[in-house]
């Protein structure tokens, strides 16, 4: 579609959260000892988080902002006592994440379907109007009604005829008022 209507910001926010959700359940990660680091996670699951969506333009802050659906976890990392933040989904959510991205896409796919069957509508209203239009056209089939809204010129030879014919009877007003003056 040419004129697709943008997806609300509220709703891709849904489908980012659940897409990520639904990854880490599937993979395993749904406790902190099964927590992955965050350094790759989304390119391992293959989804992208925008950076709106970011706090201070920090993925970790994304899965911080969001307590209910996910757990963070510091993880200590060699001698030097490096900490790399991971993440978990959280099992309890598991239902309701994926009722909200099915119903997120329900609700996407019956608006796109509503927007088509309205487009259809005025499609058809319009061609019927013009089909009417033609039909009850007093010039006969094919006439174009911008053409005639938009005024249509009249021929030369008409409009030089009846410039001639002014001129002559003007003329002859003059002519008839000075000989009725001597």
């Amino acid at each position: 579609m040419a004129n697709e209507m943008p997806i609300p910001t509220h709703l891709r926010e849904l489908l980012v959260e659940g897409l990520l959700y639904n990854w880490l359940m599937d993979n395993g990660h749904t406790s902190e000892e099964n927590a992955y680091s965050l350094s790759g996670l989304t390119q391992r699951s293959g989804t992208h988080v925008p950076g709106y969506m970011r706090r201070d333009g920090k993925l970790v802050n994304f899965f911080l902002d969001r307590p209910n659906i996910f757990g963070v976890v510091d993880y200590v990392v060699g001698s030097r006592g490096i900490q790399h933040p991971s993440i978990y989904a959280k099992e309890s959510g598991k239902s309701y994440r994926q009722e909200q991205v099915i119903k997120v896409a329900a609700d996407q796919a019956d608006a796109d379907a509503r927007l088509s069957r309205f487009r259809e509508y005025f499609a058809a209203n319009a061609a019927l109007e013009e089909t009417e239009r033609q039909r009850n056209s007093p010039f006969g089939k094919g006439y174009k009604w911008n053409e005639m809204l938009g005024g249509k010129s009249k021929s030369k030879s008409r409009s030089r005829s009846g410039r001639k014919s002014r001129r002559k009877s003007s003329n002859r007003n003059r002519r008839s008022k000075s000989k009725s003056r001597k």
